[in-house]
């Protein structure tokens, strides 16, 4: 198909659109209902008026919700796995696919800070989903735009989605460490970010 091998057209398929909306989409709306949907709906009064820290509280919304990135994510490998045993594609050595579950796993992570940063100022999941969406959709359109136009190839770096390398971990086996570095810090820093924020924040 398209002149690629099968290996390069599923390291393709794992950057294509629908993959990362399906993906972000988790990310994103849980991140969105925390702390903006929580307040749209009522129910954070009721909940922090329960002898409930503010820490406390977003720390279970932020473990629900890196746990369930970390369900849906192994469900594509796993489905990538058995489609290549029916169909008779060569198999992806264990390592690429632990790798790449890693660089999903950290690109999806720091959706979820920089959308659970966007919700701890927020009030509306709705309004905050846009943004998460916009800051998603403006960092794919970078890094794909750096990618093609040789003038911009200065603006890669700057997109989340630079850092996000199916190929080269699937068909070469790399995974470089500056991707780990970078998308580790910037969902560390949202995240704790997000927490100072809704500490000291009023509610509702």
């Amino acid at each position: 198909m398209m002149g690629g091998s099968p290996s390069g057209m599923l390291s393709f398929a794992w950057g294509h659109l629908i993959t990362h909306a399906l993906l972000t989409a988790v990310s994103m709306t849980l991140a969105a209902h925390a702390i903006a949907g929580e307040i749209e709906n009522g129910a954070m009064e009721l909940v922090l008026a329960q002898p409930i820290s503010r820490v406390r509280y977003l720390s279970a919304h932020l473990l629900f919700g890196i746990g369930a990135i970390a369900l849906v994510a192994p469900a594509g490998i796993v489905g990538s796995i058995v489609g290549q045993d029916v169909f008779h594609v060569n198999a992806f050595p264990f390592d690429r696919n632990a790798r790449l579950l890693l660089n999903i796993l950290l690109l999806q992570s720091a959706i979820y800070g920089v959308t659970l940063l966007a919700s701890s100022f927020g009030r509306e999941a709705g309004q905050v989903a846009i943004v998460g969406v916009l800051i998603a959709v403006v960092s794919y359109l970078i890094d794909a735009v750096g990618n093609l136009w040789s003038k911009a190839a200065f603006i890669p770096p700057y997109s989340l989605h630079h850092y996000y390398e199916p190929h080269n971990i699937l068909v070469d086996g790399t995974l470089r460490p500056i991707v780990v570095i970078v998308l580790a810090a910037f969902a560390l820093l949202t995240i704790t970010t997000a927490f100072a924020r809704f500490g000291s924040r009023d509610l509702p």
